[in-house]
């Protein structure tokens, strides 16, 4: 590898292209041996935000503990 090969490879990396064909590699090997992620939020996690998740208050934890026995 010469010194201008290298440099432009550091640019490259520095630009995103190198993450780009990284995940261009790995889905298309994933399509190739069948194991294809059914969402794009699946297949590319890091580039969706994550799902906003809620907590049950205690008071409706205990309603729904009560409910889900059957008394």
């Amino acid at each position: 590898m010469t010194i201008r090969e290298l440099r432009n490879s550091i640019e490259q990396v520095n630009k995103g292209l190198a993450y780009f064909l990284f995940r261009d590699k790995v889905l298309m090997n994933q399509a190739l041996v069948g194991k294809m992620k059914r969402t794009p939020e699946e297949a590319l996690p890091e580039l969706f935000p994550p799902k906003k998740s809620y907590k049950m208050p205690n008071w409706l934890k205990k309603r729904y503990e009560k409910q889900k026995k059957g008394g």
